[in-house]
């Protein structure tokens, strides 16, 4: 989910909505303060001796709930909700915020500490008496730690509440973790298709606009989970503006409507003269973002829909596709509409019948951050993938004309039929760099090979090499390193235009070659 992956967010629950689970009063992922300190006896359905938590359905910043906390007795007593088990990083800087407001007299507090451990941090604030305030501080972990606790209270007498708590790296790019925009730079995404999998049949991208600190919560049926709308399209389209990619967004099928639809196209590529295109300027972004690609439902035939839904019936989703295209191209004719499907060459044969319009084909990775992504994250740290490094090698590496390339080698030990070396050549765009891409699928065994560049001179200067491998065939990386799975470049000297090679077990190499073709008589 982007909420565990691309967002820099540490707090769960943050809008104070996910409910009351244990009868606490206190919204799920947040502790009273009488549970943390072992004073559990003291709190009997969310009112403790001198104070009383509930969650407010009436008075709240954003989204629809806030943390309530009543303070009653003699003098300045206190009340606290705590979301415990996060994890920091030592020496990262880290950014608070959280809106507060108050009916009657005291402060508020946000502390940082460890289980059983040392006070990292504490800030005490102000209330202003009228309304909502935004109250922030900053702090530096002094140690790693997956035991740290955050700490949001008031010390005095009344009513107080609390909503759009967040936790961040202070170093967060727009809320997004600046550590994954940095991976995923190099790897040169060109199609990012939002939102992904089934969820995309159950989202109301309605839900994802306007400020951040506003929008709902909502409950997945689909996986059985929160989710924030912490990400949504200005966010996803900023996000395009950073990493280079086009947008290609997937609209609701199963739960949506094509009207729904068309006024995502609005808000995307239309004016802001337009009734969704002046929202959009509304939020800041008065220039239309021009989203050309756009999807008809994830994995219609089966899967999401069959599994969730009861399947898709062809002929259903022929004629549904047929209005939501209508109403979409309505508003911007120039969009290009893809159907869905999931690998059923029976499917797509027949929608591909059933729906009068240009046929236009893309496969797409999936998926790009956990859940079997190119990058894994955790609150810390990051994981590149051997996949990673293999999009690293092909997008920085390959060329744009694809040249006739023929492979002759023994098969691999392990399968008779299937050849040791896979490999394609490329060349670049001004026809003097020759791109050989080689795959050595033998698990234990180096293969050398001659390689004959037919109709093609070599400059003589040195060739550069770039080989993926790992320390073993099934080698991986770990959170914080690429000790195990990498690109290593070197030079090999190539003057003619046949020349031979050792290529390593299981690698995965480019051979750059500059040159100039061979003229032809």
């Amino acid at each position: 989910m982007i909420d565990d992956g691309l967002l820099a967010e540490l707090l769960h629950d943050r809008k104070f909505e996910e409910g009351d689970r244990d009868g606490n009063g206190v919204s799920a992922a947040w502790v009273p303060e009488e549970r943390v300190h072992d004073r559990y006896w003291e709190l009997r359905d969310g009112r403790g001796v001198n104070d009383r938590y509930s969650i407010d359905h009436n008075v709240f910043y954003g989204g629809g709930a806030s943390q309530q906390i009543q303070i009653t007795g003699p003098g300045s007593n206190h009340a606290s909700v705590y979301q415990i088990g996060l994890q920091l990083a030592k020496d990262r800087r880290y950014a608070f915020y959280v809106y507060l407001r108050k009916n009657g007299a005291g402060t508020g507090f946000v502390e940082f500490d460890k289980l059983g451990g040392p006070n990292y941090f504490h800030k005490d604030f102000e209330i202003a008496t009228e309304g909502w305030g935004k109250y922030t501080a900053e702090f530096t972990a002094p140690e790693n730690t997956s035991e740290a606790r955050a700490r949001i209270g008031f010390v005095g007498t009344g009513t107080f509440w609390i909503d759009s708590a967040s936790l961040m790296p202070a170093d967060n790019v727009d809320g997004i973790r600046r550590d994954v925009i940095e991976a995923l730079r190099p790897i040169h995404v060109s199609v990012l298709r939002y939102p992904g999998g089934c969820y995309a049949d159950y989202y109301n991208w309605k839900n994802g606009i306007g400020p951040r600190d506003k929008r709902p919560d909502k409950w997945s049926t689909v996986w059985h989970e929160w989710n924030s709308n912490d990400f949504g399209t200005d966010e996803y389209m900023e996000l395009a503006q950073t990493l280079g990619y086009d947008g290609h967004i997937t609209v609701n099928y199963s739960s949506g409507t094509a009207q729904d639809a068309a006024e995502w196209v609005q808000y995307a590529n239309g004016s802001a003269e337009t009734a969704m295109g002046h929202r959009r300027a509304q939020n800041g972004h008065p220039e239309p973002y021009g989203i050309k690609l756009w999807a008809i439902g994830n994995e219609a035939p089966n899967l999401c829909s069959e599994q969730y839904t009861g399947g898709t019936k062809l002929e259903d989703y022929g004629r549904r596709f047929n209005e939501y295209a209508a109403a979409m191209r309505k508003v911007d004719p120039s969009i290009q509409i893809f159907a869905s499907s999931v690998g059923q060459p029976g499917w797509v044969r027949q929608v591909l019948e059933s729906i009068p319009t240009k046929h236009i084909f893309l496969a797409e990775n999936c998926s790009l951050i956990n859940v079997q992504g190119l990058v894994e994250v955790n609150p810390v740290d990051i994981k590149l993938t051997p996949p990673y490094f293999a999009y690293m090698l092909y997008a920085n590496h390959i060329g744009s004309e694809v040249m006739q390339t023929e492979v002759t080698v023994p098969p691999v030990s392990f399968d008779p039929k299937l050849p040791a070396l896979e490999a394609i050549a490329t060349r670049s765009p001004d026809g003097h760099k020759l791109y050989i891409a080689v795959v050595n699928r033998a698990l234990n065994e180096a293969v050398a090979t001659q390689i004959n560049l037919k109709g093609w001179q070599p400059a003589g200067n040195p060739a550069q090499v770039y080989e993926l491998n790992g320390k073993t065939w099934d080698a991986f990386n770990p959170y914080g390193s690429t000790d195990n799975v990498n690109i290593s470049q070197r030079t090999v000297e190539i003057t003619q235009s046949e020349f031979s090679y050792l290529f390593p077990p299981h690698t995965a190499t480019v051979v750059e070659v500059s040159g100039s073709p061979v003229p032809t008589h």
